[in-house]
């Protein structure tokens, strides 16, 4: 069978924007996760995206815009929701803005009255919503609740549904992106991710010095996407906080690890950041290494500790959500 992923040379990026002038479905990178994309204005164009991932209908999705000027066309800026664009955007940030547009299809909405939106920091991305000239809805291409993509064969998972996969190598950052609600003096983090709070805290402190941030608990009624309490699971089963690892249990190690033990290091050096962009791909690494082979004695997955500060605190959040037992 012919593969379905391909080099995001121009002559590609024309054939996916022609896919989703279609109302197909188009696989593609930014900088946190790989998302599978349709045209934000079109139902069945979306509600093939719900299908494919097996997503509730009650869980809207974030829409792509190439620029703020696009995102200003769509939603309605208050002074701090302008100000958290213009320091954040091309980036992993996402705001839950007011809606403004009656052409966005209902379905991305999920009927809410406000809109997540979102200016992706990718070459391949930015290209694609250029050459399309529309706004494009792109939740992570996985099937809803398990373990988002980082790689193009990731995204294989999806192969009946979608027409192309755009090959952007590994994601930048591997993690999703950060999710933000404003109120009047406050910052609803709906979903921490890969800008974190206390980068927001520094570019926002001179300007607005009285505005609280405060994290919301997944779990929630969901008013924004991301917020199901539990997400980001690979099948096998989940132990966290772990320093020794049984035999049966493969190990996501962070720093070096003995070699005896069967598993990867998240960051031999013990680096956030590096952390984030194996996170997703070393689950289903491991994932693989229970399930596939026939001839292992592993049962299920453990993480060493994770420091719980910066881009750690994004990660435990993902490794909470993931650990809820399956069996």
């Amino acid at each position: 069978m012919e593969s379905k992923i391909f080099q995001p040379n121009s002559k590609n990026i024309l054939k996916a924007s022609k896919i989703l002038q279609e109302g197909g479905s188009v696989v593609f990178p930014t900088e946190t996760v790989y998302g599978i994309g349709a045209n934000a204005l079109n139902d069945k164009a979306v509600e093939r995206i719900y299908a494919a991932k097996k997503r509730p209908q009650n869980n809207p999705l974030i829409v792509h815009v190439e620029n703020l000027e696009r995102a200003r066309s769509i939603a309605h800026f208050s002074k701090i929701e302008l100000f958290l664009a213009e320091n954040f955007w091309p980036g992993p940030l996402t705001l839950v803005l007011n809606n403004g547009s009656q052409e966005i299809s209902k379905k991305v909405t999920a009927g809410l009255r406000t809109i997540a939106i979102r200016v992706p920091k990718n070459t391949t991305a930015i290209s694609l919503l250029k050459t399309f000239g529309k706004p494009i809805a792109a939740p992570s291409a996985n099937i809803s609740g398990e373990v988002s993509p980082t790689l193009a064969t990731h995204a294989l998972d999806l192969k009946k549904d979608v027409e192309m996969i755009l090959d952007g190598n590994y994601c930048e950052i591997g993690l999703e992106s950060t999710i933000l609600k404003c109120g009047e003096g406050k910052i609803d983090i709906l979903r921490e991710g890969s800008l974190t709070r206390e980068n927001i805290k520094k570019v926002i402190s001179f300007e607005f010095p009285k505005i609280e941030i405060s994290l919301q608990s997944p779990g929630k009624e969901i008013i924004s996407p991301g917020q199901l309490l539990t997400h980001y699971s690979p099948k096998s089963n989940l132990r966290l906080n772990v320093l020794e690892p049984s035999k049966e249990e493969v190990y996501l190690a962070f720093g070096s690890k003995k070699a005896s033990i069967e598993g990867f290091s998240l960051s031999e050096n013990k680096i956030l950041t590096e952390a984030a962009r194996n996170l997703y791909n070393y689950l289903r690494l491991a994932d693989e290494m229970i399930l596939e082979d026939p001839n292992s004695n592993k049962k299920s997955i453990a993480v060493a500790p994770i420091p719980n500060y910066g881009l750690g605190a994004s990660i435990n959040d993902r490794l909470l959500r993931a650990s809820t037992l399956k069996r």
